[in-house]
């Protein structure tokens, strides 16, 4: 997939996880799409990166943590209640 304005393209490969970063000059949402007929659902891989502050940025990462952790302990407790 890759992105006009970030220049990047990365290859997906099934249970494998990609990484990249770019900085970001503006503020905003920018939007993309795959870059190569990759299979019957190529249309539905649409790209969209939010750039935003430093501040709207701590305060997501501060929420995130809190709505993760919740997650992550709601998953523990299914499966120590499967397990049983």
């Amino acid at each position: 997939m890759g992105t006009s304005f970030i220049w990047s393209k990365t290859r997906a490969v099934p249970g494998r996880i990609n990484e990249t970063w770019f900085k970001a000059e503006k503020v905003g949402t920018y939007y993309g799409q795959c870059s190569e007929l990759c299979g019957i659902k190529h249309a539905f891989m649409p790209i969209e990166v939010r750039v935003v502050t430093e501040e709207e940025y701590q305060e997501w990462l501060l929420d995130a943590k809190v709505k993760f952790a919740k997650e992550i302990n709601e998953e523990d407790q299914f499966k120590k209640l499967a397990s049983k």
